[in-house]
Order: C-alpha cells, then sequence, then structure tokens
C-alpha cells in the first residue's frame, strides 16, 4: 500500500477543488455566453480561458471573430450583471 506525505495530500485535495470550482465558474459563464450569441456563431467561437479579468475567446474564422467583436457590448453586459469582475473580452483567431 502506498502512503502519501499529509502535506502532499493536502496540497493535492486544495488543488483539485479549486480547479473543479474554476471549472464550475466557466461553465456558469459559458452558458451565459450561449445564451447571448447565435448557434450560428457559437460554431465558430469559443471561451478559451478567463485570466485576470479577461474572458478570451479562440476564433476559427475571422468574420466571426468581427461578428463577436461587434456584440462584445452586449456579452460583456451579460456576463456582468452576474460576474461584475469580468472586465474586458478578447478574441484570438486561431491559426
Amino acid at each position: 500500500m502506498l502512503l502519501m506525505a499529509t502535506h502532499i495530500k493536502h496540497l493535492l485535495h486544495s488543488f483539485l477543488k479549486h480547479k473543479k470550482d474554476a471549472d464550475a465558474y466557466q461553465q456558469k459563464i459559458t452558458h451565459i455566453v450561449s445564451a447571448t450569441l447565435s448557434s450560428e456563431l457559437q460554431k465558430y467561437v469559443r471561451i478559451k480561458t478567463i485570466r485576470q479579468g479577461v474572458l478570451v475567446f479562440h476564433s476559427d474564422a475571422s468574420s466571426a471573430t468581427y461578428e463577436l467583436m461587434l456584440k462584445k457590448p452586449e456579452v460583456l453586459g451579460a456576463v456582468q450583471k452576474k460576474f461584475p469582475e469580468i472586465k474586458d473580452l478578447k478574441v484570438t483567431l486561431r491559426n
């Protein structure tokens, strides 16, 4: 039987709990964004990450990037109603 040091066990538990909380946070934001964007646009853009108050999307097409930027105030406003700590939205074009 493999015994694990208590401090390592606590570190792993803390990491996994934080990861689970972060995933739930992103899922809630994804749900809000999905309700805001058209199903056609959702085919080409997806949330990549949330970092330092910035919601970062990946886009598969420049036209989808342009359309999302046009909808930026609407999307950001919807997200900020529930998550005011989100301050900006950026889109990167996937290569």
